[in-house]
């Protein structure tokens, strides 16, 4: 059988003592030395024997190093790109540790941590804590940002390539936020979460009420599918979604939410991988299995305890047991070595040459394996786990479902798209529009993309900010080609962008563009100054008499996302509150003022 594999989910536990295991020969390899022996001498069998032992040898797996932290290991590893392994333990520090066991730099949380830990495309770390807090932290170690969100976040944060995150908390709240910190959504969950957040074409949650709810990224719901049972493991390959569920049942479903098969194991399945689209490999109760696409066996192993999470490298399939026992195997099941470990804690993991983290109750982060180097097969990995690290982002690194027309050379296109953003052409501008927000959207990291962001402000405001008249009609659609421009900035924009919009509004002569940069603003809600606040309070005020109940509220509703961000207004959006609920003769406006009055932290 011929497999090329891929990494999964990896969760586990930490190694202390030795128990190297012997190499076993695959049942094929006896065969054929049975058949050897019919037609040879022995003496042949003995010699041909020996060859395949030596080529299918595996040294023996070792402590390579072993890092001392003031307490457990509490989040699994991730590994940078520069091969720095990252860590939190309940000493309330993140670690950075080198690739030979040497601290680069350690960051004090302040907090009890929770097991939230990943690490973004461009390096940044994210952590999570017990008064609810999400941080974010660069690779020197220096907090850069952290927001309260309402209950502590759980799992790891899903990571789009252009920087967005979503992550769940245990009071059962779903965020967007970008990657400068700001909430770009919140959605109350119907139950807190068991598994997930993961992306593919969409975003994927299991809760604590047996479903798997799909969502997009904009945080509307799609479709929700019933299990039998909690989910314990998601896992994505290119065409579907693999749930292993505390009532060992594994189910397969396609992105559209509909079932396509389901299988009977034996107890609760822990840990589901992808090998590659024909071939899956999950661990339930005390048993290790392949799978075809089409859920049939292709072998099973049987072990002593209970399986708890399997990962994968080269051509090796690496799983842990509830006694902390890593084992090797090909990808025929043979077992290849053991390592017997220690007690159950924060997490295991594989390194970027094929090496094995694991977090441990006993206070040390370790590394094992041993020094022969293995040639990676990253490259063709179809599902990366999903904590963050190298190669391990939680969302497809090969596949692009969008499809690629026209693609522009991103070393030359700053020139185009600056020169074609002048056009008066509404299908150039469109198009132009399509690009950027395919750059931005669909899963295309570029860490330098402010560039991006200054071609949408062009479209927004520069060489399109006049309308177009004939006869005294308006022959052009630049008003909704702008919109677009600043709804996208809405969603990707920095703390710049603040400031370009609320200059806009200053001087906006288009009814429908002033709602979409209001409905921007709110979206890039921020607590760490007043320009939102005030930029709302003066476009009100100067505007009242003026403003259409459509307007007000659109205003509001910005000023409900400004408030909700973190529970306070200040005295000038207190009064364009107030003032919208005293005067306006809309019932519904009147209840969505006084909502929102009610919010407000005292």
């Amino acid at each position: 059988m011929s497999l090329s594999v891929t990494n999964g989910q990896s969760q586990g536990f930490a190694s202390q003592t030795l128990e190297a295991a012997p190499t076993i020969v695959s049942t094929h390899m006896v065969a054929c030395f049975i058949n050897m022996i019919t037609k040879k001498s022995i003496s042949i069998f003995i010699l041909s024997l020996l060859i395949p032992l030596t080529l299918f040898s595996f040294e023996n797996p070792e402590i390579l190093w072993r890092y001392t932290t003031g307490g457990r290991i509490i989040t699994p590893p991730v590994e940078g790109s520069d091969g720095t392994v990252y860590f939190c333990s309940e000493d309330r520090f993140l670690y950075a540790i080198n690739d030979v066991g040497e601290l680069k730099w350690r960051t004090d949380i302040k907090d009890r941590i929770t097991e939230t830990l990943s690490i973004g495309f461009d390096g940044t770390i994210y952590v999570g804590s017990k008064r609810d807090y999400f941080i974010a932290i660069n690779n020197k170690g220096e907090i850069i940002w952290k927001i309260k969100l309402k209950g502590s976040p759980v799992g790891a944060p899903a990571i789009l390539t252009n920087g967005s995150l979503f992550i769940a908390t245990n009071d059962g709240w779903f965020y967007s936020i970008s990657h400068t910190g700001f909430i770009r959504w919140e959605i109350k969950l119907p139950d807190k979460p068991v598994s997930g957040p993961l992306i593919s074409r969409d975003i994927y949650i299991a809760l604590d009420n047996e479903r798997l709810y799909a969502f997009n990224i904009d945080g509307v719901k799609l479709w929700t599918f019933l299990l039998s049972g909690n989910a314990e493991t998601i896992a994505l390959s290119k065409d579907n979604i693999f749930v292993g569920t505390k009532y060992s049942t594994l189910v397969s479903i396609d992105y559209s939410g509909r079932r396509l098969w389901n299988k009977s194991l034996s107890g609760p399945v822990k840990s589901v991988i992808i090998l590659n689209e024909d071939f899956i490999v999950s661990a339930h109760g005390n048993i290790i299995s392949m799978l075809d696409s089409e859920g049939n066996s292709v072998w099973s192993k049987t072990t002593r305890n209970l399986q708890i999470e399997l990962v994968a490298y080269s051509n090796e399939i690496i799983s842990l047991d509830s006694e902390g026992k890593i084992s090797w195997f090909t990808l025929d099941g043979d077992n290849i070595s053991q390592i017997k470990g220690g007690i159950p804690a924060g997490g295991i993991s594989v390194s970027s040459d094929g090496k094995v983290y694991l977090s441990s109750r006993d206070w040390l982060f370790y590394k094992y394996g041993n020094n022969k180097f293995v040639k990676n097969n990253f490259n063709n990995y179809i599902w990366p786990s999903f904590r963050g690290g190298r190669e391990n982002r939680g969302n497809f690194l090969n596949y692009n479902y969008f499809e690629q027309k026209n693609e522009i050379n991103i070393s030359s296109d700053y020139i185009y798209l600056m020169e074609s953003s002048k056009s008066l052409d509404e299908q150039v501008l469109n198009d132009i529009l399509d690009e950027i927000e395919k750059r931005l959207f669909n899963r295309q990291f570029d860490s330098g993309k402010s560039y991006l962001l200054g071609i949408l402000e062009l479209l927004a405001a520069g060489s399109v900010k006049s309308p177009l008249y004939e006869n005294g009609q308006l022959v052009n659609e630049f008003p909704v080609i702008r919109s677009r421009a600043i709804d996208i900035l809405g969603i990707t924009g920095n703390f710049k962008t603040i400031k370009f919009l609320l200059d806009l509004l200053n001087y906006e002569w288009d009814d429908y563009v002033v709602r979409s940069i209001i409905k921007s603003l709110g979206n890039l809600k921020s607590d760490n100054d007043e320009n939102i606040s005030n930029g709302i309070y003066n476009y009100y005020n100067n505007n009242r008499s003026n403003i259409s109940q459509s307007y007000l509220s659109q205003i509001l509703q910005s000023v409900q996302k400004v408030t909700n961000y973190n529970g306070y207004a200040n005295k000038k959006l207190l009064s364009v509150i107030t003032n919208i609920f005293l005067t306006s003769s809309s019932k519904n406006i009147k209840e969505l003022a006084l909502d929102i009055i009610n919010s407000i932290k005292k």
